[in-house]
């Protein structure tokens, strides 16, 4: 007996509310499957902190007070 068989044997032994449960996971594997990997630096965290082309660009903060310099 193949796995596929072996699989709806049991899937048909099954109530149909339990049948479509196990629809929605075998749609949920394939969606997980086929999406592209996430980066963990990904173009919506780069661009929501300001970065760009892999530098990060400070907000312009209004006027600032001309200050003294030490030496």
């Amino acid at each position: 007996m193949t796995l596929e068989q072996a699989i709806l044997e049991k899937v048909r032994s099954l109530s149909p509310e339990k049948q479509q449960e196990i629809l929605d996971f075998a749609e949920f594997l394939l969606q997980k499957s086929q999406a592209p990997a996430k980066r963990p630096w990904s173009s919506e965290f780069l661009s929501t902190f300001g970065a760009w082309k892999g530098e990060l660009v400070r907000p312009p903060q209004g006027e600032q007070p001309e200050r003294e310099l030490f030496e």
